[in-house]
């Protein structure tokens, strides 16, 4: 029974780094003594989806960011921003301003709420190969206290 238990938890382990650290590929080049290193992924798309607006990060496989939009750049405001027309909008943007960048393959990364997955999963198919796409579920646990109500 605890050796089941411990090798469930080697196994969950493993995926998670395999998870962490699907984006490169490390392989050792015989001709140089230097590493080099095939990309799987040429960039990363952060999707972060809330109740008032949407924000897209095009990041490189450090982090940095090379192209960002939203529904305010695009010019909607008040309600219109988590509208699917806008978030249409934003993509259109996204993908024009990339097609100079020389980007084929890309990895999505989603953060919030569950909303629109769908199209954006296959409004960014028509233009990139997609190899990964990962969800990132920030749950709340309740929170902190909340203060003691002031009595009049």
């Amino acid at each position: 029974m605890r050796k089941q238990l411990l090798t469930k938890t080697i196994e969950k382990l493993e995926s998670i780094k395999q998870k962490n650290y699907c984006y490169i590929l490390y392989s050792k080049n015989h001709t140089n003594s230097t590493t080099t290193t095939n990309q799987l992924v040429d960039a990363i798309f952060n999707i972060y989806l809330s109740n008032s607006n949407i924000l897209i990060n095009l990041t490189n496989l450090k982090g940095d960011t090379i192209l960002k939009s939203s529904s305010g750049l695009v010019h909607y405001r008040g309600g219109e921003k988590t509208r699917k027309y806008a978030l249409i909008n934003i993509i259109k943007t996204i993908i024009d301003k990339s097609s100079n960048l020389n980007i084929k393959t890309a990895a999505l990364h989603f953060k919030g709420l569950k909303r629109y997955r769908s199209l954006i999963v296959n409004l960014l198919k028509k233009r990139f190969s997609l190899t990964s796409v990962t969800h990132y579920y920030t749950l709340p646990h309740n929170g902190c206290r909340p203060r003691k109500q002031r009595r009049l």
